[in-house]
């Protein structure tokens, strides 16, 4: 068994590996392995992926996202799978993980099983943040209860029948805007300005520059490409982003980045004058509407408090999100511990 730590200036070179393309397990799709080369908080001799290998076929891997908090170099854990034959190396791999981040390991967005696993570690700290908000536009039995008990899968057909007939039935209202929007691919020096003064609450305070990384180099895509032997997400039926700037006249009230995925919204980034979050949910709302999406997903604080108080759905539910961190960067987080939705690797996928 060896462990093998790929930097992000190793990565193209990977990807074109005879490794990498003969190991019966994907540990990084090619589109990702690109994302992450063009990070622009990594620099080229970070670490980007540990893959164990055992006779020349990848077993396990686990993945770094270098970040910064506060001028210092983190890394978030992005990925971690082995294989069921080689079960015993998981915790020596995230050892390893520990070891080549130099300690300065940030998590979230944990499964249960990694959650549980995390915890037992005394080195780690855990915070549980402010609690999210998801709201049902349409009903959509056809996917929720297939993921609950895959036996129902075979019924798929007739779920998506009943979803038909009880959706013609739900009527759901735009509400007027005030605002001028405008849809943007790139961000100019006024919104790189504007950013930077609503983003020094948060812990990681990404900018501009990252929320063009994030946009231009996702880690999913709508594609038909095979991706069963990448653990995963890799490839969906939809997936759209948006950078959206919003302005009373001509004053610049926010920027938002939503992401779209299968039906699902969310808004990973939000940066808001203050007054304006009402107005501004009423755009993420109408966005979800127009768009046809099933559900509107938020741990934004002002989204979450509008959605619950002002806004009507078929049904609601809480959402939880776990933060941990390394005792040796207890120094570096502030309380509380604000995040933005996309924090992490979250935006990406």
């Amino acid at each position: 068994m060896e462990f093998k730590t790929i930097t992000i200036s190793e990565l193209p070179n990977f990807v074109a590996s005879d490794l990498y393309k003969n190991s019966k397990n994907c540990p990084i799709t090619v589109h990702r392995a690109i994302s992450q080369s063009k990070n622009p908080r990594a620099d080229k001799d970070d670490p980007a992926i540990t893959i164990a290998i055992a006779k020349n076929n990848i077993v396990g891997y686990i993945g770094y996202l270098p970040d910064i908090i506060n001028n210092t170099k983190v890394y978030w854990n992005s990925c971690w799978w082995v294989s069921d034959n080689f079960k015993t190396i998981a915790i020596p791999l995230f050892l390893q993980f520990i070891k080549t981040g130099n300690e300065k390991i940030v998590l979230t967005d944990l499964t249960p099983h990694t959650k549980q696993i995390i915890s037992k570690l005394p080195f780690f700290t855990f915070n549980t943040l402010e609690s999210g908000f998801r709201g049902y536009l349409k009903y959509n039995l056809q996917d929720i209860l297939p993921n609950k008990k895959p036996q129902l899968k075979s019924i798929k057909p007739l779920l998506r029948l009943i979803d038909s007939i009880a959706n013609a039935f739900v009527f759901k209202k735009s509400s007027k805007l005030k605002l001028r929007i405008e849809e943007v691919t790139t961000l100019t020096e006024i919104d790189k300005l504007f950013i930077s003064e609503n983003n020094n609450v948060e812990l990681i305070q990404r900018g501009a520059d990252e929320i063009k990384w994030i946009y231009n180099n996702p880690w999913v895509k709508s594609t038909a490409i095979d991706y069963s032997n990448y653990h995963f997400t890799a490839s969906v039926n939809s997936f759209n982003t948006s950078i959206i700037r919003l302005k009373d006249n001509d004053v610049l009230i926010a920027i938002i980045y939503l992401k779209e995925q299968n039906h699902q919204l969310t808004v990973p980034y939000v940066y808001c004058k203050e007054g304006y979050i009402e107005e501004l949910s009423k755009y993420v709302y109408n966005y979800a509407l127009e768009n046809k999406c099933v559900t509107i997903a938020v741990f934004n604080q002002g989204l979450k408090r509008c959605f619950e108080n002002d806004f009507s759905f078929i049904t609601t539910r809480k959402l939880d999100r776990d933060f941990a961190f390394h005792e040796t960067i207890q120094h570096l987080i502030k309380k509380p511990v604000i995040l933005q939705d996309g924090d992490g690797d979250v935006a990406f996928c």
